[in-house]
């Protein structure tokens, strides 16, 4: 494999394979390092999507169908409306939230940067105005995986690895 990467001149950061529970590979291309925060981005989304269904199956949270600002009743919400109230932790995790994120491309990442700038980031994912109704409309948001690793860590009472990415939760 490492010898079709270098022949193939893929860009790949690092590779890290478990197998039976024993790493058997953990390589770092330059200029990344063992130990070097990495931004792993959307990799962020794939992995808290996978702990929300083992908080599903060990029975800390019931199911996809649990409405979302019920795991934040200690927080005073900015925007409410019934479309807010509404979103489940499906739409969450299939992007379809309905929250007007505008961290893409297309709003230069905006949205993104001013969580990222805010002194609470769950606090202001919730604060955001919806854009439409919950289930309605893919849009990427990184905040929606946010909530969903805010709402495992209240279900759960455990936290979750610091990601570079979340490193400010």
């Amino acid at each position: 494999m490492m010898a079709y990467i270098d022949k193939k001149q893929y860009q790949i950061d690092s590779i890290t394979i478990v197998r039976n529970g024993h790493i058997v590979l953990d390589a770092y291309f330059w200029p990344y390092m063992k130990h070097q925060p990495h931004d792993i981005a959307s990799c962020t989304k794939s992995i808290t999507s996978a702990l929300m269904g083992i908080a599903i199956d060990k029975g800390f949270i019931s199911n996809i169908d649990r409405l979302v600002l019920g795991f934040f009743k200690d927080k005073t919400i900015a925007n409410m409306d019934l479309r807010k109230q509404s979103m489940t932790i499906e739409n969450l995790l299939t992007m379809a939230s309905g929250l007007e994120c505008r961290d893409t491309h297309l709003h230069q990442f905006e949205g993104l940067y001013e969580m990222k700038n805010s002194n609470d980031w769950v606090q202001y994912v919730l604060d955001l105005p919806m854009s439409g109704p919950p289930g309605e409309k893919f849009e990427y948001c990184s905040g929606a995986s946010l909530l969903l690793s805010a709402i495992i860590r209240t279900a759960t009472k455990r936290t979750l690895p610091k990601s570079h990415y979340w490193r400010r939760l």
